[in-house]
C-alpha cells in the first residue's frame, strides 16, 4: 500500500466529517490514520511531475500523479477516478475489482 501525505490528509478530513461522527470517534479516525502512516509506504509526488487534467474532478488529479510517480495502479470507489479506466499508464480498480484481481493472480 502506497500513500502520500496529501492522501492521508484527505482521508482524515473526510473521516472527520459529521456523517462519520455517527460511526467513528475522532480518536478512532486519528488512530486509523496513524496506523496507515506506520504501515504503508509513504511516497511524495515530485514537484517536477505535472499531470494534465485527467479527472473530471480536479481534486483527484494528485492521486493519478501519485500513481504515475510510483508506477502503481489505484484502488478507489470514486466514480471520477473509476471513469479513467484501465488502459492508461495508471489503471484504476474498484475495491471489488482489486480483490478479484488478487484472487486471480494469488
Amino acid at each position: 500500500m502506497i500513500v502520500s501525505y496529501e492522501l492521508l490528509h484527505e482521508l482524515e478530513t473526510v473521516l472527520l466529517r459529521d456523517w462519520f461522527r455517527r460511526k467513528l470517534t475522532v480518536s478512532d479516525v486519528l488512530e486509523y490514520i496513524l496506523w496507515l502512516r506506520e504501515r504503508a509506504t509513504l511516497a511524495e509526488i515530485p514537484a517536477t511531475l505535472t499531470v494534465e487534467e485527467v479527472s473530471p474532478d480536479p481534486d483527484d488529479n494528485y492521486l493519478y500523479a501519485l500513481g504515475l510517480a510510483v508506477a502503481a495502479d489505484l484502488v478507489s470507489g470514486d466514480p471520477h477516478l473509476l471513469g479513467l479506466g484501465k488502459s492508461g499508464p495508471v489503471r484504476v480498480f474498484s475495491p471489488r475489482e482489486f480483490i478479484e484481481e488478487l484472487e486471480l493472480t494469488g
